[in-house]
């Protein structure tokens, strides 16, 4: 069972620990860092947040059995049917990941994963970077190693979400392969991003099959 670590061409993905708090707490406290994302939080309150996300990494992840293709098959016909948070107002659990560049071991991202149904089924992901790491390619790596990773432990569906305004978050789903869908909430317009198991695998079997194509001409 997988929930990090993983390496990628410039990174090293793993959960977030008590050396990162430093860096948790300036992330939170940056108004640049947060200015897409939500309201900046004071040292007390990113502390208060960091210490908690720290212990619900202590928790293993959760994914589906094999044999639960029924709801899997649910979201394959509409990928943004049945969303989890119209049913239920919070996830069942959460888990952080930072992503360290394998070349200076400075933290560049940090990542929210979140387990909304008790078998695992739906995840939502979201990420935010300091500064120095803005506009490098850093997002968009790891987090589709991370879904990537969530898909091969049968996850039926991950979710995105943003603010349509969110151009930068918008360019990334995008280039990880995600399908939009823009919406009306309750606080105003959202968009939705999705990736789903079944659709995943096809992508990458039409990839594979066209590179061995490629590779006979």
């Amino acid at each position: 069972m997988d929930l990090v670590p993983l390496k990628t061409k410039r990174l090293r993905l793993r959960l977030l620990g008590g050396e990162h708090e430093g860096f948790y707490c300036s992330l939170y406290t940056d108004p640049l860092a947060m200015r897409l994302i939500g309201p900046t939080l004071s040292r007390d309150a990113a502390l208060a947040d960091f210490r908690r996300a720290v212990r619900a990494n202590g928790q293993a992840p959760k994914f589906p059995q094999r044999g639960l293709e029924p709801a899997i098959s649910d979201h394959e016909r509409d990928p943004f049917g049945n969303l989890p948070w119209e049913t239920s107002p919070h996830p069942q659990h959460g888990h952080r990941v930072v992503a360290e560049a394998t070349d200076t071991g400075a933290v560049v991202a940090l990542y929210g994963l979140q387990r909304w149904d008790e078998h695992g089924f739906d995840w939502e992901m979201g990420v935010m970077a300091p500064r120095v790491a803005h506009g490098k390619g850093y997002a968009v790596e790891g987090m589709s190693a991370l879904a990537d990773q969530l898909l091969s432990n049968n996850v039926a569906r991950v979710l995105l979400r943003c603010r349509p305004d969110n151009y930068p978050a918008r360019r990334v789903a995008r280039q990880m392969g995600f399908i939009e869908k823009p919406v009306e909430s309750a606080t105003g317009a959202v968009i939705l991003w999705a990736r789903t198991m079944k659709r995943d695998r096809q992508s990458r079997q039409t990839f594979h099959n066209d590179q061995g194509k490629r590779a006979h001409e």
